[in-house]
């Protein structure tokens, strides 16, 4: 692990982590949220992981401000791979993550850092946005408030942060076994915010303060198979690990995993593989769950999606 350098106490530097592959199409907003912070001791690590398009010339505009700093991945890699590698450039005592078709409220590092006053926090994150770029509105991610404290029950139960809006202290980082995780390109973020929510309090800013960009259904189906593979990888490696197994909520996790691939299966009219997913499934919640997306009509399953 890299070491980061302490600044200001009362001010610390804030490394914001911009992780790009071909993002020429929304990164000039990206990095215009960042020039427009409020709060200012903070530095830009862009990391190029090998984009053939015009991000690099983008980006170079704003080099003319000494807090953005460019590097050129020697490789190709998987996200995570090169979010960890953009780690090791951070000089700061906090970091925060924006990926280039997102990008932040003017005042989301401002209303965030206060809350590492308390020195028992390790992460700070908020509500976002969904910008439906099909009709142009913007919809609350999340309703009504989410937790703070030690949530890791909460997580595994429902989890719901999104990387774009967390704060994280660099000594919490540092002091996990490892940091992002090289092996996931799709769940990496999860991996890490939930093995941090075993040793550190979490804070919640009751706002939204980020923006998502919803391109008519992000994770497509190749993705979202990656993104079932690798859970499974994850509940495997951390159903030996004591912290995670002897939790009820690891179970409850597990049971509504496997009911969510069932469904993503039905939707996606793979109904054997869904149907063997049904005897793995053990709540009979969830069985219920998944006979109701077998047995109604889409248009009644998608009206009962939105007002949840």
């Amino acid at each position: 692990m890299n070491h980061y350098i302490p600044k200001n106490k009362s001010n610390p530097l804030i490394s914001i982590l911009v992780n790009c592959f071909n993002g020429e199409k929304f990164l000039d907003q990206a990095l215009n949220s960042i020039t427009r912070q409020t709060y200012e001791n903070l530095e830009v690590i862009f990391w190029d992981n090998q984009s053939s398009d015009n991000s690099a010339k983008i980006f170079s505009k704003y080099l003319k401000d000494k807090r953005f700093k460019y590097y050129l991945s020697s490789r190709h890699t998987t996200q995570y791979a090169a979010r960890s590698e953009a780690m090791g450039k951070a000089s700061g005592e906090l970091v925060a993550f924006l990926d280039v078709d997102d990008y932040w409220d003017s005042d989301k590092l401002s209303k965030q850092v206060q809350l590492f006053n308390d020195k028992k926090v390790g992460l700070v994150y908020s509500n976002f946005y969904w910008k439906d770029e099909l009709n142009g509105k913007d919809y609350t991610a999340y309703k009504g408030d989410l937790p703070s404290g030690y949530i890791v029950k909460n997580l595994l139960l429902k989890y719901r942060v999104g990387l774009l809006t967390i704060m994280i202290r660099r000594s919490a980082y540092n002091s996990l076994s490892k940091g992002f995780d090289s092996k996931y390109n799709v769940i990496g973020d999860f991996d890490l915010i939930m093995r941090m929510s075993l040793d550190y309090k979490f804070s919640y800013v009751g706002e939204p303060l980020a923006f998502c960009r919803w391109h008519g259904g992000n994770m497509q189906i190749t993705h979202k198979n990656e993104y079932f593979s690798e859970l499974k990888n994850w509940i495997l490696t951390m159903s030996n690990d004591i912290n995670f197994k002897t939790l009820n909520e690891f179970d409850v996790f597990i049971d509504n995993i496997k009911t969510s691939e069932a469904i993503f299966r039905v939707d996606n009219k793979e109904y054997i593989k869904s149907f063997k997913k049904i005897r793995e499934i053990h709540s009979w919640y969830n069985k219920l769950k998944l006979f109701l997306v077998i047995a109604l009509p889409n248009k009644i399953l998608n009206t009962i999606r939105r007002i949840q």
